[in-house]
């Protein structure tokens, strides 16, 4: 079992309703925004409380089911939602999302690569797991690919 990344939240907005709110670029923007939740509102009060915002701020938006649903909503201009920086990150080169501020809160949970120890040595394998910590967008900016 190896760490590829550790997950990082931070909130990410479409381009089209930060130029609809007039800019968002500091996380006190945030607030004139909808947010859009997974489920509850954790994320973004632990958010808040990193971003020295209100954490009560947090309990304002709409509340989906399925993280699919938070990305379309997303993507479609309907609010601003707590994002998975690595999940996101395509979206944002090509431009369809935006990150807002520099703030980010750690996860508890992280992406891993589980190799059976039998196969660890495997060419194939070996090359995968070459190919995917490549692959990953925090790597490439520390090797400065």
């Amino acid at each position: 079992v190896e760490l590829l990344q550790q997950v990082e939240f931070a909130p990410l907005i479409a381009p089209v309703l930060a130029n609809r709110l007039g800019g968002i670029e500091t996380p006190e923007d945030v607030l004139r925004a909808d947010l859009l939740h997974l489920g509850d509102s954790t994320d973004w009060r632990c958010w808040m409380h990193a971003a020295g915002l209100p954490q009560s701020a947090a309990d304002k938006g709409v509340e989906f089911s399925d993280m699919n649903l938070v990305y379309a909503a997303t993507l479609a201009g309907q609010g601003v939602s707590m994002g998975d920086v690595l999940i996101g990150n395509a979206a944002m080169e090509a431009g369809q999302l935006i990150r807002v501020g520099d703030v980010r809160i750690t996860s508890p949970d992280a992406y891993y690569l589980c190799t059976p120890p039998q196969k660890a040595d495997l060419a194939s394998a070996l090359a995968f797991r070459d190919w995917i910590i490549a692959a990953l967008p925090q790597r490439k900016r520390q090797t400065g690919q």
